[in-house]
């Protein structure tokens, strides 16, 4: 493009647009939750105190996959903002109760 096509004409990058949308991919061995149900209510519970940011009624917990040995899931939720600090504590946080969940949910 042209230099002097950026001095007179108004220029729109549509590649910048704000992303609100937050996938969480993740895997679950079958030994390591009991019921899909379970996982997402305490996705739910722990999403609860970031209300405000997260538009209502986006979150969702999908099963992507079922393989032999584990399930391939997805999280994902769209946002009323778009904070990227806020994203990323959201996110931070989904993550972390993840992990909680397995490790309180793991058979020995």
């Amino acid at each position: 493009v042209p230099n002097h096509k950026f001095i007179m004409n108004d220029i729109i990058n549509y590649s910048k647009s704000p992303v609100r949308r937050t996938i969480i991919d993740f895997e679950l061995d079958y030994k390591n939750f009991t019921n899909i149900e379970e996982l997402e209510k305490v996705l739910g519970t722990a999403l609860e105190e970031f209300k405000p940011y997260i538009e209502y009624d986006s979150f969702k917990l999908k099963i992507l996959h079922i393989h032999r040995d584990y399930v391939h899931l997805k999280v994902q939720y769209a946002m009323n903002v778009t904070d990227r600090n806020k994203t990323k504590e959201i996110r931070k946080q989904t993550i972390r109760k993840i992990l909680a969940f397995v490790k309180e949910n793991t058979k020995l």
